[in-house]
């Protein structure tokens, strides 16, 4: 028995040997591989987050160093994306047309704009007068000596253009004139807004971006019918056109593009003007490029004309 005065448990003497080791214990819950793979996802994904910034965060790469015309140059063409993707209507980021300048910024007012319908290289851009208000007109004008003249009453001809009779070697056209150019009859030329002439090329891709397109022609009369001839009650003296295709465009035409907005002149009588529109859906007769006055010749005659922009919507 222990001694009274030094209970049991209060000397301790050395650890002794280790026992066998005890039996296998039951088995545990089961996990499946995908639970796991999510579990180190979770991981690796709290990971990453501790380690990366907020997200739109976006520091210069550790080796930055040596890079620096690398992304100079990404900068650049990011840049020069999101000017193909909204063009800004100036010579560094043209539009196509002035369509789709209206579709990407909304609130511009109606104006000169550069455009560049065969896109490319922009140093063949040009300036146009931009008809937001017609829901986004491209409009190129004639030039100055053509877009009005305040009157005539030079020789008996019935196509304006004759007052520059065609060269000996070539054969009338019948009522036609103008002058030889590119293989037809011209003569209306158009410009741009700086007043240089239009190339070929991007009138053609305007064209080809385009639905439909259309002009006015307004005459001013002296004793003259421009459209109707209200005293025959006839159409007979009817002015007609010529297209940019050489089709002629008149009051007998069977898709008849040619109507009246005004007719002061189918009187025949004092001075008068009529303001026709040309309106079509084949852009490739636009714009005109000659006109015949047939009522004109007699002493007492007179006109003047003013042609307007051509607009391609």
């Amino acid at each position: 028995s222990p001694h009274p005065k030094f209970p049991l448990g209060s000397f301790q003497g050395p650890p002794g040997a280790s026992g066998e080791p005890g039996p296998p214990g039951p088995p545990g819950r089961r996990v499946s591989r995908g639970r796991a793979r999510m579990r180190w996802g979770g991981t690796a994904r709290r990971h990453r987050r501790a380690t990366e910034g907020a997200p739109g965060e976006q520091g210069a790469p550790p080796n930055y160093e040596g890079l620096e015309e690398v992304y100079a140059s990404l900068s650049s063409l990011r840049t020069e994306v999101e000017q193909l993707r909204r063009p800004l209507g100036t010579p560094e980021s043209p539009a196509r047309v002035c369509r789709e300048l209206q579709l990407c910024h909304p609130h511009l007012q109606d104006g000169e704009y550069w455009i560049d319908p065969n896109q490319g290289c922009s140093r063949d851009a040009f300036r146009v007068f931009c008809n937001f208000t017609a829901g986004g007109e491209t409009c190129l004008f004639p030039e100055k000596k053509f877009e009005a003249v305040s009157s005539y009453g030079g020789p008996e001809r019935s196509w304006l253009s004759k007052n520059i009779p065609p060269p000996p070697a070539l054969p009338a056209l019948g009522n036609w004139g103008g002058t030889m150019e590119g293989g037809g009859w011209r003569l209306f030329s158009y410009v741009d807004a700086d007043g240089n002439a239009v190339p070929v090329t991007q009138l053609t891709f305007l064209r080809l971006l385009s639905a439909s397109a259309r002009q006015n022609f307004t005459l001013n009369c002296q004793h003259a019918a421009a459209w109707y001839d209200a005293r025959a009650g006839t159409f007979a003296r009817a002015l007609r056109f010529r297209g940019a295709n050489e089709e002629e465009l008149g009051h007998n035409h069977p898709s008849a593009p040619v109507r009246a907005l005004h007719d002061g002149c189918q009187g025949r009588h004092g001075q008068e003007r009529t303001v026709l529109e040309v309106t079509s859906s084949r852009v490739e007769r636009l714009p005109l490029v000659d006109v015949a006055v047939v009522d004109f010749g007699d002493a007492n005659q007179k006109f003047g004309f003013e042609l307007g922009p051509v607009c391609f919507m």
